[in-house]
């Protein structure tokens, strides 16, 4: 897949099949499950506001 994230909207566009991706299903098409895509997503903001000097979002 060739896809290029748009910062506006958040959607991964695929250069090859001409369609817009969210986060999850993105993932999905790399065969993740929807729960793991979710976590990994989680900890990559998790990671992500660390690297900002940001608190960490509360637990549900």
């Amino acid at each position: 897949m060739r896809a290029t994230v748009n910062p506006h909207n958040n959607l991964a566009h695929c250069f090859y099949c001409k369609k817009n991706w969210n986060n999850i299903d993105l993932l999905r098409t790399l065969d993740y499950e929807f729960l793991a895509a979710v976590r990994l997503l989680e900890c990559w903001l998790n990671q992500h506001e660390a690297q900002q000097g940001r608190k960490k979002p509360a637990s549900r």
